[in-house]
């Protein structure tokens, strides 16, 4: 169809009888729409991650006697109305994820050039008033006349010949094999670094009967209804408020003070981060290097490994490094509140990240954080691995 036909076709339609009563519908709801829109903006979406904004669509479409709703296998909310009469299918599409920050463009400030004139040109007459007043305040130096000095002879000094001192024997430098055994032991505390492998795209997410973002058996760990959405009635649901680091059972109260939360700490490597209290956190090394995360009952497991990053390389660098053949589609960009950023795969299963990018310790250490849900394909806590790595931070000086 050409662009002029189409246009006319588009014009026919927006002044059809049944469009003009779906605008008069959309006017006599506009309040609840825009309370909808609203609620719709506050629940977290990062781009390529909207499907808690999906699961919320799917539920206001059954609300609205929709048909057919579902979540496909890209994260789209897809619903359909059949019609009882022929004729041809129209699409409504809407997009509901939101930039990152870190990919807007930054606005650059307008510099204050009348300002800065005004205070350069206070500086200049500040400076040459004191020039002025440093020559005429001056006084007047004396004329001095400098006489020859000849220097007095001095007698020769006796060259003193020191006496050669007695030659001891000195012993044979004797290796000693404490150097050799400190090696071997530096080489056995060294992590060997190792990369799970990704690209695995087919895990499916545990039931979620209430469709709020949480499987039923995470609502077991925050203390929410698997049959509520919204537990405490906060208007936000119970999924949105955990990858917030909300407490999704008391509304305005935060995770990290829920007796269901724990803080897991990694005093030796100085990171912290949050995790349901009957889980496990458990150094695997001495010097600290691997933690593991489990659950009570063992099934799944996240590992964080930490490398040291000595020529502080990004985070891409780095892995590229590691392997070289890496294949960099299977990833997108990972950035969390406390300013870590690196690469997340595409199946959310892998994190490799860094914190900071200026000042001493920028990017010391390489972060290799890993969900591994076993011997199933089935995530069975995913907001829970997002809230560990949403609540990763660097310890503060003054709790090291």
């Amino acid at each position: 169809m050409k662009n002029q036909d189409f246009g006319k076709e588009v014009l026919r339609y927006y002044h059809s009888s049944i469009v003009k009563r779906v605008f008069k519908k959309i006017e006599e709801n506009e309040e609840e729409i825009k309370s909808d829109i609203k609620k719709l903006a506050k629940i977290y979406a990062p781009s390529k991650n909207e499907i808690l904004r999906a699961k919320y669509l799917t539920q206001k479409f059954r609300e609205y006697g929709i048909q057919n709703v579902h979540i496909d296998g890209f994260g789209n909310a897809i619903g359909l109305i059949e019609g009882d009469k022929e004729g041809p299918t129209v699409a409504l599409e809407g997009r509901v994820a939101v930039m990152p920050e870190y990919y807007l463009p930054k606005v650059q400030k307008e510099f204050p050039i009348k300002k800065f004139v005004i205070v350069g040109a206070l500086l200049i007459l500040v400076v040459v008033i004191i020039v002025v007043s440093l020559l005429f305040m001056r006084p007047s130096q004396p004329t001095i006349v400098q006489q020859p000095v000849t220097p007095a002879e001095e007698p020769p000094a006796e060259a003193v010949i020191p006496e050669e001192p007695e030659l001891e024997d000195i012993p044979p430098v004797v290796e000693e094999e404490e150097e050799e055994e400190e090696e071997e032991i530096l080489e056995e505390e060294t992590a060997q670094i190792e990369i799970p492998a990704v690209g695995l795209a087919d895990f499916e997410i545990d039931v979620d009967t209430d469709q709020d973002g949480l499987t039923d058996g995470e609502e077991q760990l925050f203390g929410t209804s698997a049959a509520v959405p919204d537990t405490d009635s906060d208007s936000f649901l119970d999924g949105a408020e955990v990858l917030n680091l909300y407490d999704p059972a008391a509304p305005g109260a935060l995770l990290e003070v829920s007796p269901l939360i724990k803080i897991a700490r990694n005093d030796v490597k100085g990171y912290q981060m949050l995790v349901p209290t009957t889980w496990t956190a458990s150094m695997q090394t001495p010097a600290g290097d691997v933690m593991n995360v489990t659950p009570a009952d063992g099934t799944e497991q996240i590992t964080i490994s930490v490398y040291n990053n000595e020529d502080r390389l990004q985070v891409v660098q780095w892995y590229q490094q590691q392997d070289p053949t890496a294949a960099l589609t299977q990833f997108e960009n990972f950035r969390n509140e406390a300013g870590w950023t690196g690469i997340q795969s595409k199946d959310s299963t892998l994190v490799i990240a860094t914190f900071g990018d200026t000042g001493p310790g920028a990017r010391a250490f390489i972060y290799v954080i890993h969900y591994d849900p076993g011997t199933q394909a089935l995530l069975r806590y995913p907001s829970i691995w997002q809230m560990l790595l949403n609540s990763l931070a660097v310890l503060e000086p003054e709790d090291e």
